[in-house]
């Protein structure tokens, strides 16, 4: 889903001020759905990892090589802390999160508690592995000794929490499904309320 094809026409969605934050696995969609889906709402969009390394002026792969996992995973739950405080017009109502942040116990009771819309985006995968095969693995150390392996891995591992959403919506499509998923993630939000 590399190519950013906006939703289908539609006015800005009249949905409860209740910012969406995007949960799943790399190469899921999370940050072609969030910007097209944060469009449709009138919202803006944030990416929790590119949040980090504006931040920390350093990848997020190289905070993890120097500073260690547990000091990512507290810069990352404090970068989407300040993300979901952000209010007023013109704050970010769509949030792309990396794939290990809903993992994280405190990040998930703080998405949770914010009242925020957590929708899971559920890949086959086969689908996952053509996608990060297709965009490149060199910048996912995850990835390094294999696409499949390592995504099957982190299938069994994540999604069971991942289920923990409050909308999962099924994101085996291509470009060309990406305005109805948007629709169908507003339409589901909305019966929220």
């Amino acid at each position: 889903m590399g190519n950013y094809i906006p939703c289908l026409s539609r006015e800005p969605a009249a949905v409860p001020q209740k910012k969406v934050v995007l949960i799943g696995l790399m190469g899921c969609g999370k940050s072609t759905v969030g910007k097209s889906l944060a469009e449709a709402l009138g919202t803006a969009f944030a990416d929790s990892d590119a949040e980090i390394v504006k931040r920390e002026g350093i990848p997020v792969p190289e905070i993890f090589e120097k500073r260690g996992e547990p000091e990512f995973r507290r810069i990352e739950r404090e970068t989407i802390r300040d993300i979901l405080a952000g209010e007023g017009l013109g704050s970010t109502g769509v949030v792309a999160t990396g794939g290990g942040a809903f993992m994280d116990p405190t990040t998930r009771e703080t998405l949770k508690s914010s009242g925020a819309a957590v929708v899971f985006l559920r890949v086959e995968l086969d689908v996952l592995v053509d996608r990060c095969e297709a965009a490149g693995v060199e910048g996912r150390p995850l990835l390094r000794d294999g696409a499949r392996p390592a995504l099957e891995k982190l299938m069994k591992a994540r999604y069971p929490t991942y289920s923990e959403a409050t909308i999962i919506v099924d994101n085996d499509g291509g470009p060309e499904t990406l305005g109805n998923l948007v629709n169908e993630i507003i339409s589901r939000i909305e019966h929220l309320s």
